[in-house]
């Protein structure tokens, strides 16, 4: 045998496909340093097994592939392939080639050929076995590898010299049948102990066996009689369910019907409702329009009321105007009678004066005549008369001047009297005013005090009033946005409910099944719908559980395996597309373990299992705990990742936000853009807008509870507002009165003031004229009388006659005196009764003053109460059309009100007869609870006594039926007292191990096979002990044979290479051949014997060649590959290594990659490597002549 081809591809720096084919003889690989030339001895070693990295000069495996260049790219695998020639047969294989590959990728994947047949790297380690190309052989030697094993201990030396004198195979099958025997040994030993155990347990298992035996009789005897029971029973009680089945199909009609009549009422009940609030809201308005309407009203009352008030504050004002005209005019026809009264006496006392005047003047004329005849007498007498005379005009003078004084003097008299009346007059009249002015004075005071309590009162009342028509108005705003709210809720619930109802949001799949009552007929009943349909999900949990369930929220729950499969054919045949099912009966789940509950519990943010968190009917328990029993809920994310380290990652982990930590490793989470509610949040929505609902209804209650209160309390405080502003205005009109006789009353005074002053000035002056008067009459008087006592001292001799005239001239002096006096004092008395009169006048003229001026106030007073009449005319014809307009709103409210109840009698009716309909589906679902249930208990006793049958007996009903003909053949006691005598006999044996008749057979079955076991592993042993032995003989044998052999060899071929010499092999320990080391000795000629380690290098090459050819002649190997052994030898050594390599070159194939010219001649064939540029090696074609050519130049 002998290496024919060796091709590379992608191995280190051969990156193209390189083949090089060997001859027999020597063969040179050459070309510069670098060229990759020790690449192709790695690809020998590698392809041939090698397993170091350090042996193939890398530091891992994946070296050995072409790692690339600046222009070419790594590969991904390299491939060598050795091709042998085998036509000498070295291997027992009748084939003429043996070709070898080995593949690596760069993945790590490696692999092993043989003659384009997969083998495992054993098979080829035992190929080249003992042949110097093994694990420890001596025929691949690498660059620097001859110091190798000079330098190798006596143990590594002996692993070569084992591979040369080729005990290698014997000493692995020994290696191999120690470990064997090793085996075998501890199988026996657990062999022994396993027959000691059976033999404990086989003399107590046969004596339960014969028991169990026994047992086992009785028992088919009871099976037997118990299997005809159940048959017969199941029998009686399936047409019983079949009785009950066609009850069902009744009731269920009926109540399909009863159903479809509830649906038919109710859609007209809620038409009615639809009808109720549309003419409720038409009602609202219109109650809306009647408030604005009756606002106007009561605006138009209360302005009605105002401007009566003021009509009649004006017709009073009129009234009492009227009142202080009568008054005047009283006053006036007073004065007038008065002023008659003082002209008739002036009159009178004027005629009195007239004729006073004619007497006086009749005296005087009398008087005159006397004086004329004195005057006469007086001519008569003499001169001396003139004096006297003089004293006499003197005299004359002085009396008329004092009459005149005098009568002056009586006219102030009566004056002084007549001024004291007139004051004493005013005086009363002023008392009289005073009393009546603190009089008006106090009603004013207790008018205004009246007056503010009743402008207090009423403008508390008018600010509660307002108070409380905004809080009606509010409530009635909060009741409307209430109202708004609801009817959104309502509106947005009902479409939710429409889409929820239609399952809009589900699968079309989904769909097809929950609208197919005409396809599933009955079965409907047992399709319970959409798991999200059958959750009731916590708001808080609402996010958690709809991430945790996904698609699966659309799973249908159905009764049975038979109702699922209905259902996927209904699919089918619509092409409705594909549905999940979860049947009742064949679910199984799996919960949270005692201990990881436990961890859960103490970590934070640990909210609970998702099957604890939601509510569910219980016969859904199953359906939610398959899944939902197995998913944490967490409160956030870094709660969620504790919680999945503290459990190791063996639940789904689901946060409140939606992340999910799934028990691999992986976490989802983020934001959903769609924004499409799943039908789980649609539920939750629904549920949501219900309770809101239903808190709106109560509010609404609330609201319009308070509403209608607080407009109570806004239409008694409006109504008592009015009454105190009604009492207010009667209190300003009586304000007005007063302050109106208030102010006649102060004219009044201010002219009786005014006049009791004119009359005081008119009095003081008086009595300062009278004063002065009477002075002026006394000193006239005290003239007269000196000038009287002068004449009556001058008058001695007067006549008779004289006296007689003068006494009748003074008598009439004394007359006409009295008369002046008198007509004087009638002439002041005339005075008086003018001034009198003047005044009278001037009151009357006052009196016609203010009688025109009440007149014109009478007249502007009737005219603002005609306007204001005419106003409350106005008012009431508006109220009045206001009125009308109230009732007939109030008629349209009473028509809206008939029609509510008209249609709330529709709808009573309705309602009334949906409860009837309502209590005949209660009585009927509660006949069909009833027959169901008696159903069901049949059907779990039918169950229960099949569980007990197949749990007994491992039989069904059908099972039974089949054998029920073999078995009714058979004389069976089927009575109650033969059941319990044979349960009795059972139970009486007490505990029986029934498998312990198998368990028998088995264990003794087992024993007999155990101990043949046994016995074949004895003897297996013995057998293996003896083949070790034998090895070892041959081991020893051999290797002691050729270790003599090798010994002879090497001794030889050292003389040879050294012309002389001493070198040897020999045991480290003689007496233990198969252990002992292996150590080399040589002695160069001429040299003193001493350790090898101080020999020059070329020696070392010498003494390993010579140890190299010996292992070759003494076994000579396919091929021998030598990596620049000659590199430290000289020109005469290589001569002499040349020369011997030609001479065993003719039984051993030899690669040999030098630079030496000389090894060079001595071969017969060399192949070039070269690297370009590229850094990628190729082979070259080398002539011989021409690389010499090119060595020695």
């Amino acid at each position: 045998m002998y290496l024919k081809k060796l091709a590379l591809a992608g191995f280190k720096s051969f990156a193209e496909p390189v083949e090089l084919e060997f001859s027999k003889g020597v063969s040179a690989i050459v070309g510069p340093n670098g060229s990759g030339k020790s690449n192709i001895t790695d690809a020998i070693r590698w392809v041939l097994g090698e397993q170091s990295t350090k042996s193939l000069r890398g530091k891992k495996m994946e070296d050995v592939i072409f790692s690339g260049t600046e222009k070419k790219k790594p590969l991904s695998y390299a491939e060598v392939i050795l091709t042998l020639d085998n036509t000498s047969g070295f291997t027992l294989d009748n084939l003429d080639e043996i070709v070898i590959t080995r593949r690596l990728f760069r993945s790590g994947e490696s692999e092993y050929r043989m003659n384009q047949k997969n083998c495992k790297l054993k098979d080829i380690h035992e190929l080249f076995m003992d042949t110097g190309l093994g694990k420890n052989g001596y025929s691949l030697i690498s660059q620097g590898g001859i110091e190798n094993i000079i330098g190798a201990s006596p143990q590594e030396l002996r692993g070569i010299v084992e591979e040369a004198v080729g005990i290698v195979n014997y000493k692995t099958k020994k290696q191999e049948a120690e470990k064997k025997l090793e085996n075998t040994q501890n199988n026996l030993e657990r062999l022994k102990d396993i027959l000691e155990e059976i033999e404990k347990q086989l003399k107590p298992l046969k004596a339960q066996s014969e028991k169990a035996k026994e047992y086992l009789e009785l028992r088919e005897a009871l099976k037997k009689v118990d299997l005809m029971v159940f048959y017969h029973n199941m029998k009686d009680a399936s047409e019983q369910l079949a009785a009950y089945e066609k009850q069902l199909a009744e009731i269920r009609f009926q109540i399909f019907e009863i159903e479809k009549k509830t649906e038919e009422k109710d859609r007209a009940f809620q038409a009615a409702r639809g009808n109720i609030r549309g003419i409720t809201e038409q009602a609202d308005a219109m109650a809306e329009a009647l408030e604005q309407l009756k606002k106007r009203i009561g605006a138009c009352e209360r302005e009605l009321l105002i401007t009566q008030g003021k009509s009649e504050n004006e017709s009073a004002n009129a009234e009492r105007l009227t009142q202080d005209l009568n008054a005047h005019l009283d006053e006036h026809s007073r004065c007038q009678a008065e002023y008659d009264g003082l002209a008739a006496s002036r009159d009178a006392a004027a005629q009195a004066y007239a004729a006073e005047s004619e007497a006086l003047q009749k005296l005087v004329d009398e008087k005159s005549r006397h004086q004329a005849e004195l005057e006469a007498e007086k001519l008569k007498q003499a001169e001396g008369v003139s004096l006297r005379e003089e004293r006499e005009q003197q005299r004359a003078v002085l009396n008329d001047t004092l009459l005149d004084l005098k009568t002056r003097l009586a006219g102030f008299t009566t004056r002084k009297s007549f001024h004291e009346d007139q004051l004493k007059r005013v005086s009363e009249e002023q008392a009289r005013s005073s009393q009546l002015l603190a009089d008006i004075k106090l009603e004013a005071e207790q008018n205004e005090r009246t007056h503010a309590r009743l402008a207090a009162e009423t403008e508390s009342l008018k600010t509660q009033a307002e108070a409380a028509e905004k809080k009606a108005q509010g409530l009635r705003n909060d009741y409307s946005v209430l109202e708004n709210n609801y009817k959104v809720n309502l509106s947005q619930r009902d479409y939710l409910k429409s889409v929820q109802k239609n399952y809009s949001d589900y699968f079309p799949s989904i769909r097809t099944i929950m609208n197919s009552r005409e396809h599933l007929g009955d079965m409907i009943d047992k399709v319970y719908g959409p798991v999200g349909e059958l959750l009731s999900i916590p708001d808080r949990f609402t996010m958690a559980v709809d991430v945790a369930l996904g698609a699966k929220s659309q799973n249908i729950v159905v009764e049975d395996v038979s109702t699922a499969n209905q259902c996927i054919n209904i699919l089918k045949k619509q092409r409705a597309g594909r549905a999940t099912f979860l049947p009742l009966d064949n679910l199984r789940y799996g919960r949270v373990e005692a201990r990881d509950l436990e961890i859960l519990s103490r970590a934070p943010g640990f909210e609970g299992i998702a099957s604890e968190l939601v509510a569910y009917g219980p016969r859904f328990k199953r359906v939610i705990e398959s899944l939902l029993g197995r998913i944490v809920v967490a409160a956030d994310f870094n709660a969620g990742r504790a919680i999945q380290k503290a459990i190791f990652g063996k639940y789904t982990v689901v946060t409140l936000e939606g992340e999910i930590f799934y028990p691999g490793g992986a976490i989802v989470g983020g934001y959903n853009k769609s924004g499409k509610q799943s039908p789980l949040f649609k539920k939750a929505e629904i549920e949501k807008l219900e309770a809101e609902m239903k808190r709106q209804d109560s509010e609404k209650i609330k609201l319009k509870a308070a509403y209608r209160e607080a407009f109570k309390a806004y239409e008694g405080l409006k109504e008592a507002a009015k009454k105190a502003e009604l009492r207010l205005n009667s209190v300003e009109q009586e304000r007005w009165k007063i302050s109106q006789n208030l102010e006649t009353t102060k004219k009044r005074m201010a002219e009786s003031d005014r006049i009791f002053m004119n009359l005081q000035d008119d009095a003081g002056s008086s009595l300062e004229k009278e004063k002065r008067l009477r002075e002026t009459v006394a000193q006239k008087e005290a003239e007269l009388a000196a000038l009287e006592a002068e004449m009556e001292q001058d008058d001695t001799g007067s006549a008779e006659y004289i006296e007689v005239i003068r006494g009748a001239i003074e008598g009439l002096n004394r007359k006409i005196s009295e008369g002046r006096v008198k007509l004087a004092r009638d002439n002041e008395g005339i005075r008086s009764l003018e001034q009198q009169m003047a005044m009278i006048h001037s009151q009357i003229e006052t009196c016609v003053g203010r009688e025109k001026k009440v007149e014109s106030e009478i007249r502007a007073c009737r005219e603002s109460s005609a306007l204001h009449r005419t106003r409350c005319e106005a008012l009431k014809v508006e109220t009045e059309e206001l009125q009308a307009a109230v009732n007939e709103k109030r008629a349209a409210l009473e028509s809206f009100s008939a029609e509510t109840r008209e249609q709330t009698a529709i709808s009573e009716a309705l309602e009334q007869e949906i409860k009837d309909l309502n209590h005949q589906l209660i009585l009927q679902n509660e006949t069909k609870s009833n027959a169901e249930m008696a159903k069901n208990k049949l059907e779990m006793q039918m169950t229960h006594w099949e569980e007990n049958i197949f749990e007994s007996y491992d039989m069904n009903f059908v099972m039974v039926g089949d054998i029920y003909e073999a078995l009714s053949r058979e004389n069976l006691d089927l009575s109650p007292e033969n059941q319990r005598s044979l349960k009795g006999r059972m139970a009486a044996m007490g505990n029986v191990n029934v498998g312990a008749i198998e368990e028998y057979l088995e264990l003794n079955e087992r024993y007999g096979f155990m101990s043949a076991q046994y016995k074949d592993l004895t003897k297996a042993k013995g057998e293996l002990e003896r083949i070790i032995d034998n090895l070892y003989e041959s081991m020893e044998r051999q290797f002691a044979k050729q270790f003599a052999e090798l010994q002879k060899k090497f001794t030889r071929i050292f003389g040879i290479l050294f012309e002389g010499g001493k070198a040897h092999i020999e045991y480290t320990d003689p007496e233990n051949v198969l252990e002992s080391g292996i150590e080399l000795v040589a002695q160069p000629p001429g040299k003193n014997l001493r350790h090898i380690s101080l020999l020059s290098g070329g020696e070392k090459s010498m003494i390993a060649i010579a140890l190299l050819f010996s292992f070759l002649e003494l076994n000579p190997s396919p091929f021998c590959v030598i990596d620049e052994i000659d590199a430290a030898l000289d020109d005469h050594n290589i001569y002499r290594f040349t020369s011997y390599l030609e001479h065993i070159a003719a039984d051993n194939q030899f690669i040999i990659i030098t630079h030496r010219k000389s090894t060079l001649e001595a071969c017969d064939a060399i192949y070039g490597v070269s690297m370009a540029k590229n850094g990628i090696s190729k082979l070259v074609a080398v002539r011989l002549s021409d690389y010499v050519e090119a060595v020695d130049s």
